[in-house]
């Protein structure tokens, strides 16, 4: 996943993280309608981060609550929606493409 994240920074397109917990019932909630979206847009890159087992990865983003979903685009986090939104998510990834 990292090989395809950095070839998609380097082609300009945006990457879209769900940072997740286990155990985390939004986060289950949110698990289908995230595969969904990144079906719908396929130009776009979608990662999960398990926050669980990348603790260091969510401190350096700045993760306060799961789930958190950032949307990184040239290097740099330009968007971010917190808790079960799915529509607040497609928003935020429609204005960043």
């Amino acid at each position: 996943m990292l090989i395809e994240a950095q070839k998609a920074a380097q082609e300009g397109k945006i990457i879209v993280v769900d940072f997740w917990s286990t155990g985390c019932a939004p986060c289950a909630m949110m698990a289908p309608k995230f595969e969904a979206l990144s079906k719908k847009y396929p130009q776009a890159v979608f990662l999960k981060v398990n926050g669980d087992e990348c603790e260091q990865c969510c401190a350096d983003a700045g993760i306060a609550a799961f789930p958190s979903f950032q949307i990184w685009k040239n290097c740099t986090c330009v968007d971010e929606v917190v808790g079960v939104n799915e529509p607040g998510l497609r928003v935020a990834i429609e204005r960043n493409l």
